[in-house]
């Protein structure tokens, strides 16, 4: 599959990640690791290109868009992509699909070559009552 030009690459792998029945209700926000691909043992160099919200089997339920996805390095969440709170928790019920894209406001750095794994948080605002969904992450590594 052809890409857009990151990184000085022009051919990218385009890898989604799935992060299953995702909580966002109740004010706790959950953190995964997930593993970098590899080139003989040694991390790509990458991009988190979106995050959706898909396969929702609970209505979010709350205020505000107080929820969001963040991907950092372990130490600064949101060093490579971070929504900020963008998931407008009255509007996502069951059967929806939410594509949520990078606030220009924080982060957004290439994931740098060697790394093995990067963390993804998922953010549950205070007003996020209830809310359970799929989270991907469409990624390009070269």
């Amino acid at each position: 599959m052809r890409s857009r030009h990151f990184g000085g690459y022009e051919n990218a792998m385009v890898i989604p990640f799935v992060l299953p029945a995702v909580n966002f209700g109740g004010d706790v926000n959950i953190t995964h690791l997930l593993p970098v691909p590899k080139l003989k043992a040694r991390g790509l160099a990458g991009r988190v290109l979106s995050a959706m919200i898909l396969r929702v089997t609970e209505d979010f339920t709350g205020d505000v868009s107080d929820a969001g996805v963040r991907v950092g390095d372990g130490s600064d969440d949101d060093r490579y992509f971070d929504t900020g709170l963008a998931i407008l928790v009255e509007t996502v019920d069951v059967g929806e699909v939410l594509e949520i894209e990078h606030d220009e406001a924080g982060g957004g750095e290439d994931i740098e070559r060697g790394r093995s794994s990067i963390t993804v948080t998922c953010i549950a605002g205070a007003t996020t009552e209830t809310g359970i969904a799929d989270v991907m992450l469409l990624t390009a590594w070269w």
